[in-house]
């Protein structure tokens, strides 16, 4: 069995609209800090993405199992 992780963060946009950012890969026990960090350093560079954001709104780790499946059984 396999697990991974990734962290889904959801902003507000200059247009109005929300926008999803997601990191694969992420640590299940990161810190809130290290997180506003990371909302924070992003919308510092806003101006590298196509969908300005400007208030990060909230964030979620998102962790998903694999199981084999045996299709000879």
């Amino acid at each position: 069995m396999a697990a991974g992780s990734k962290i889904v963060i959801q902003y507000a946009t200059t247009g109005g609209e929300n926008v999803n950012h997601t990191w694969n890969y992420a640590n299940p026990a990161v810190s809130n800090a290290a997180v506003q960090a990371l909302t924070q350093a992003t919308i510092a560079s806003a101006e590298i993405f196509d969908k300005v954001p400007v208030l990060a709104k909230s964030a979620k780790i998102v962790t998903t199992t694999e199981s084999e499946i045996d299709l000879n059984e």
